[in-house]
């Protein structure tokens, strides 16, 4: 009778146990993502942190598949992937689908306009994080920035460049939006449009004379000191970059509050991390383009001028056409006109700046 009862607890305790797995099992969230970054560009060590943060912060409740660039779709169709839930988030830089919404140019990015601190505090206190989301919710998707770097490279290219008169005929890879395209075609230049994997080989064959892409590791990693010799600064095209992740909304939606805030915070710490990890890394690959014969030039301070007025008329012209694109523009203008004031108390201290050499302090 003993061994009856035992065996009754037995099956029932196993009963239980098995009911208790299989709940476990289903509480588990699995999400599939595609990043626009192949393993070759660093960029994806963003997306690769996100997905280990978030496991972590869960403890294994949340399971996230990273993908590489073009595993699923083509990354110029991977908006509309998300868009239409084929798959549950993508990493992106918004600028690639202006073509889509013009306003997406200013996030995270714009020509000779906010740097990656300004646009911290924008979209966290000035309004910049609803205003993307609600470009990005009117395609059924949810929106978080993830990953952040500080002003990207500049031009690479084969002859200086350090006036307006140098871009005259300059065939150039440029990236992240029209607006970008449209400065440098009122210079003189005419872009191209290349994908990163494309850029090295195209300043290889001579197929274009130029080319921007990203940060100087990044730039470093992918061979540019081997096809080019002039570094032209500053990088006026993209004073900062970051990216972020468009989530399918019903996706977002199905996910339990602890989850989401999980989500959200492992966003925010992933943008810290890229940003110090990315801009720490600038010290080598600087010396590394530099020890490999790189010639920096920079650009005189009458083109620098036009170009913030080709970037004016460039909003103004827009603003008159597009009402998304004019309610952002004005809200990213406020702010950093409203900044300005304690942009100049900061000074030299705030946003940083250079020791003068005879301020180090002797340490040897």
């Amino acid at each position: 009778m003993k061994k009856s009862l035992i065996l009754v607890i037995a099956l029932g305790l196993s009963i239980i146990l098995i009911s208790f797995q299989g709940f476990a099992q289903a509480d588990v969230v699995n999400w599939k993502i595609s990043t626009c970054w192949p393993p070759s560009i660093n960029l994806i060590e963003g997306d690769i942190h996100m997905c280990e943060i978030v496991d972590k912060m869960s403890g294994g409740r949340f399971k996230i598949e990273l993908l590489p660039a073009d595993s699923i779709v083509p990354t110029t169709e991977l908006f509309d992937a998300v868009r239409t839930g084929m798959l549950d988030a993508g990493s992106d830089y918004p600028g690639y689908w202006s073509g889509k919404e013009k306003a997406f140019e200013f996030f995270f990015s714009f020509p000779v306009g906010m740097s990656s601190l300004d646009m911290e505090i924008w979209l966290y206190h000035g309004g910049g994080l609803e205003l993307i989301r609600e470009i990005y919710g009117k395609y059924n998707m949810m929106y978080f920035p993830v990953g952040r770097a500080g002003m990207e490279s500049g031009l690479r290219s084969n002859k200086p460049l350090e006036s307006k008169e140098d871009f005259k005929g300059v065939k150039a890879r440029m990236g992240g939006g029209s607006a970008p395209n449209f400065l440098f075609n009122q210079l003189g230049g005419s872009e191209v449009t290349l994908a990163g994997g494309e850029i090295y080989t195209a300043l290889e064959l001579g197929t274009i004379d130029a080319a921007e892409f990203s940060m100087p590791m990044t730039d470093w990693k992918m061979g540019f000191a081997e096809v080019t010799k002039y570094w032209c600064l500053p990088g006026w095209h993209q004073p900062m970059w970051a990216g972020g992740w468009m989530i399918n909304m019903d996706s977002w939606n199905a996910l339990p509050d602890d989850l989401k805030e999980i989500f959200e915070v492992a966003a925010r710490e992933t943008s810290a991390w890229t940003y110090a990890k990315w801009e720490y890394e600038s010290i080598e690959a600087i010396d590394n383009f530099l020890e490999a014969g790189t010639v920096i030039t920079k650009l005189d301070e009458d083109t620098v001028r036009e170009i913030y007025l080709l970037a004016k008329q460039y909003v103004e012209e827009n603003s008159e056409k597009d009402p998304m694109f004019k309610k952002v523009a004005i809200s990213y203008y406020d702010f950093l006109k409203n900044f300005s004031t304690w942009r100049d108390m900061e000074d030299r201290w705030g946003f940083g700046s250079n020791l003068e050499e005879e301020y180090y302090p002797d340490l040897k």
